[in-house]
Order: C-alpha cells, then sequence, then structure tokens
C-alpha cells in the first residue's frame, strides 16, 4: 500500500453471505475502540496490498490506524451526513448512531425501518456506475452502521426476519433487535 499510515489492519474473507456485513462490523468495533484510545483509523476501501498477503483468505478491506497528526475528534456540526429522513423511517434513537457511521466516499448507503423495538436494516441498490466503483463497500459500510447501532443498544440480536417490510431499491440485510430468535 502506497498510503501513509503507522499500521494497518488487513481484513480477509470467505466470499458468503453476510461476510463483508461482518468484516464492516468488526472492523468498526476495533476502529471505535482505537478512538476510545487515542489513535485514529481510517477505513481504506480502494488500497489494495503491494505484496502478497500470506492468508487462505482473500483480501476484503484495510483499516490503517495510528497516533493522529490532527485532532482525533471532531465537532458534529462539521460532519457531512443525510437527515434521518432520507436514512430511515419509524422512530428509534439509535439510528442516530448509524447516521453518524463512516461510509465509502460517504455515500450513507443503508436505510433502516424503525418499528415495535425492532430496526430492520437495508443497503440501497446502487446505480450500475456506483455498484462497479463501490463493489462490496456497501455491504461493508451497512456492517459499519450496524456496529454503531449495537453500541447504542442494550441487547443485540442480528437476524434475518421473514417478516420484515420489503423497501423499493432497497436489498433487505436482517433486523436488529433485543430478544433472539427472529
Amino acid at each position: 500500500m502506497s498510503i501513509k499510515a503507522p499500521h494497518f489492519l488487513i481484513f480477509g474473507s470467505e466470499e458468503k453471505d453476510g461476510s463483508y456485513e461482518n468484516t464492516g462490523f468488526i472492523g468498526q468495533q476495533l476502529d471505535l475502540y482505537f478512538s476510545a484510545n487515542g489513535l485514529g483509523a481510517c477505513w481504506l476501501g480502494a488500497a489494495k496490498p503491494s505484496e502478497k498477503m500470506e492468508s487462505a483468505l482473500p483480501y476484503v478491506i484495510a483499516l490503517a490506524f495510528g497516533k493522529p497528526a490532527e485532532p482525533l475528534h471532531r465537532e458534529l456540526s462539521v460532519f457531512k451526513r443525510k437527515p434521518l429522513s432520507e436514512i430511515s423511517e419509524g422512530t428509534d434513537s439509535r439510528i442516530e448512531a448509524a447516521r453518524l457511521a463512516p461510509s465509502g466516499v460517504n455515500m450513507q448507503n443503508w436505510y433502516f425501518i424503525a418499528v415495535s423495538g425492532k430496526i430492520h436494516c437495508y443497503r440501497k441498490k446502487p446505480n450500475p456506475l456506483a455498484a462497479l466503483m463501490l463493489g462490496k463497500m456497501g455491504c461493508i459500510d451497512l456492517g459499519i452502521a450496524i456496529c454503531h447501532i449495537a453500541e447504542e443498544s442494550e441487547s443485540f440480536n442480528f437476524n434475518k426476519n421473514p417478516n420484515a417490510p420489503q423497501r423499493k431499491g432497497c436489498v433487505y440485510m436482517g433486523t436488529v433487535s433485543s430478544e433472539g430468535g427472529e
């Protein structure tokens, strides 16, 4: 990688349903841990390892981290994020945490439907050009946003719900609930 950072975490994964969301979720837990301990981190969606990796798993994404050269935290007013009305319907305070989550080129390519204490999570279907440019990033980004919801939840379960509402232009990915099994 030609990006300058003191450290990199390289993520690899099997190619199966939910693997990229899981990568985003786990990686964001590390990102938040770094931030809580005075380290800066940055997702590198377009980066590729410059050397052959010694891993049985294919490369997915990297997370650069280290001591920041600039202030680690920003004021909320400088965040450029979509309003809740563009990324969700229904009311659940945990969606605000997802709204503030990082995403590839700040697209916030997700949608949430909150109903009866559950949050149904969707990935917006990208247009063909965006799909070509961003590839698996939409799935990773959704995992990052779901991690932020988990951090705001007293208890957390993420499962497929056969009764989840459909959302035009979106792919249903799963439902956050406080009880297991649904």
